[in-house]
């Protein structure tokens, strides 16, 4: 398979997302990740996932403590 690169959230640099991730996201989004004509915010969607399941979002507060 073709390997994708993205740029990691926590120091911008250059990562290639391992294949399994791949796989499971274009499963989930039903999104074509090699498509080259792949509208922006489908790009957004596929990015975000990777990023999720990438543990990226982990130790993200999404609700301020006390509310």
């Amino acid at each position: 398979m073709i390997p994708i690169i993205i740029t990691e959230p926590i120091t911008w640099q250059k990562i290639e997302v391992p294949q399994e991730i791949i796989q499971h996201c274009a499963e989930f989004t039903m999104l074509d990740p090699y498509d080259s004509n792949q509208l922006p915010i489908n790009n957004l969607r596929l990015l975000d996932c990777y990023w999720y399941n990438m543990d990226y979002y982990r130790d993200m507060v999404v609700v301020p403590p006390g509310w």
